[in-house]
């Protein structure tokens, strides 16, 4: 039940300036005006063809509570498990099932290690290494300088070069003098290969003349000029020469702009010494791991293999704080609004039926799940440990029936929800004097649940207030 749904319950047909007209007529004509609000006078009574009577009832002490009921299971305040960083055999398993360990305390740990010691000192001698080559950028500025203006130097003789052979394909390959003396040889030679080729074609003396011919052309070609694919590579080799002259260049530039650090490659040293670092890390972890010890206070709860027994990286033990237990509690979504963190609540275990518990909600979950078909609010209820002593034992998953309790009064003022009429957010009843007429009345109202309401101030103890044509108790 929320208070809510009882406010929609309770509203009186009409609004604020209704009310207020009734008001003023009631204290005009006193009992004329519940005849005109209710078909009748206080003093009539119903018969045969009249209007129902009206009903009232006295203004009385009592207690009042609005709660949500819904079920839950008892869990763990925390519970943490436990697993071998890396497969292996169990060699010293130092606990039981149902042992009390102290945060710090040795649990178990894998037979041999040796291999995970070997990988750690890898890791940090690559650490080490990576460490070195950055604080080297730094020390030698002086090296790094002058091996980028060697570099610049370097670049620029091979560039002038690569120029100088890209000029040189527009004009003969040889000089003058080779290239005269190579035609002269070439016209002697094919006057030779023609006047053999006359007479004795495909003799020996024809084949040397023919020999000689190739030779001849052959030189005189080469010497007259470069070919396409010649004067393609030059220029290719040249466009490289430059780039690489350029890039020397604006290093050098770059470290003299810098006192000689090259931010690159302090970019890269930096990130080699970072994954060194995380992989030293992760080694470190893995040969941690390979110990297990209690994380928190706790009881074990579960052991999943025993000494010399193999295991992989899944859970090995389970502890538990068995010291501060936990409700899960799961509402109703119509009740979600009386489900808040600070509530009080009473739980009675299924184990232990003639016990009620006490305890406080500390945790709403933001979103609803889905059970059974229905759609259920959760939370989680932190246990009075004080009272869990006399119970015999407090086993986890116990279920309980849980009573959230979003409001309770005790010995307050209470009439019936039918006396109220809601003016809009404020509310007012009709009080009958000592003549047995209405008054219309103001009150502040306080808790409420769908029978009953608190009246915080307007009304006193024994007062008679009428409930309409409801009767009530």
């Amino acid at each position: 039940m929320t208070s809510s749904a009882s406010l929609e319950k309770m509203k009186f047909i009409g609004s604020k300036r209704f009310w207020l007209l009734v008001a003023a007529v009631i204290i005009l004509t006193g009992a004329g005006a519940a005849y005109f609000l209710f078909g009748t006078t206080p003093e009539t009574t119903a018969s045969a063809g009249e209007e129902p009577a009206l009903q009232t009832t006295k203004v009385r002490r009592g207690d009042l509570r609005v709660s949500a009921t819904g079920s839950g299971t008892l869990t763990a305040g925390t519970e943490v498990d436990l697993a071998f960083s890396t497969s292996g055999t169990v060699g010293t398993l130092a606990v039981d099932v149902g042992e009390k360990m102290e945060e710090g305390q040795l649990l178990a740990a894998l037979a041999d290690p040796s291999q995970l010691q070997a990988n750690l000192a890898q890791k940090q001698l690559t650490y080490l290494k990576a460490q070195q080559a950055l604080d080297s950028l730094y020390e030698n500025t002086g090296l790094a300088m002058a091996e980028a203006y060697q570099a610049v130097v370097d670049a620029q003789a091979a560039y002038d070069k690569a120029l100088y052979d890209a000029q040189r394909t527009s004009y003969a390959r040889c000089s003058e003098e080779v290239n005269t003396s190579n035609a002269a040889s070439y016209e002697r030679a094919k006057e030779e290969l023609e006047r053999l080729s006359d007479c004795c074609n495909g003799s020996d003396e024809w084949i040397e003349a023919k020999n000689v011919f190739d030779t001849a052309y052959a030189n005189w070609v080469y010497c007259s000029a470069y070919t396409e694919d010649e004067v393609v590579e030059y220029d290719a080799a040249l466009e490289v020469a430059k780039a690489a002259l350029n890039q020397a260049q604006n290093t050098l530039d770059m470290l003299q702009q810098n006192n000689g650090i090259d931010a690159d490659q302090v970019a890269l040293a930096q990130a080699e010494l970072e994954k060194a670092k995380l992989e030293l890390q992760v080694a470190q972890e893995e040969l941690d791991g390979a110990t297990l010890t209690a994380p928190i206070f706790g009881t074990v709860i579960a052991i999943a293999a025993g000494e010399g027994e193999a295991v992989t990286t899944n859970t090995f033990i389970t502890l538990a704080d068995l010291e501060n237990l936990q409700v899960v509690v799961y509402v109703d979504e119509t009740d979600m609004d009386q489900l808040q963190v600070g509530h009080p609540a009473e739980i009675v275990f299924d184990a232990f039926p003639d016990l009620v518990f006490t305890g406080e909600v500390i945790q709403v979950q933001p979103e609803l799940v889905t059970l059974g078909g229905y759609q259920l609010a959760t939370g989680l209820i932190s246990l009075n440990m004080d009272e869990t002593s006399s119970a015999n034992r407090m086993l986890l998953g116990l279920n309980a029936t849980i009573d959230v309790i979003s409001g309770d009064v005790q010995n307050a003022l209470l009439v019936p929800i039918e006396a109220l009429r809601d003016l809009g957010g404020e509310y007012s009843v009709f009080v009958q004097d000592a003549n047995g007429e209405l008054k219309l009345r103001m009150v502040e109202v306080g808790l409420m649940d769908y029978t009953y309401a608190e009246i915080l101030d307007g009304l006193e103890e024994g007062e008679i207030v009428s409930t309409g044509i409801v009767q009530t108790n």
